[in-house]
């Protein structure tokens, strides 16, 4: 996979997951948005909510420029932006579909 984001200023965080089977309820702790989904949906929904608050998440660090080394649980996902550390970034999914031939 191949990823490329250009920008004139600011910083570009990028993180790319494959989605397999987790029990988000190992992550709570990082995840609190994620804690109570097996609750509401089924697993396979749960496994892509909580990859795709992950990603998001984990992209954020990266942009700051520390990854995993700062707190996952700090950065506070809400309606395509995050806030960590008083600073805003702005989220873009995108997804791919990968044909196996």
């Amino acid at each position: 996979m191949v990823v490329l984001a250009v920008t004139k200023s600011g910083a570009v965080g990028i993180d790319v997951e494959k989605i397999r089977a987790v029990n988000s309820e190992d992550f709570s702790r990082y995840l609190p948005e994620v804690a109570n989904l097996h609750e509401k949906y089924a697993v396979d929904h749960v496994n892509n909510l909580f990859f795709d608050c992950w990603t998001q998440k984990e992209a954020v660090l990266k942009g700051y420029g520390k990854g995993l080394l700062a707190p996952l649980e700090q950065v506070a996902i809400k309606e395509g932006t995050a806030l960590f550390y008083e600073t805003t970034w702005f989220i873009i999914n995108s997804y791919v579909n990968l044909c196996h031939f």
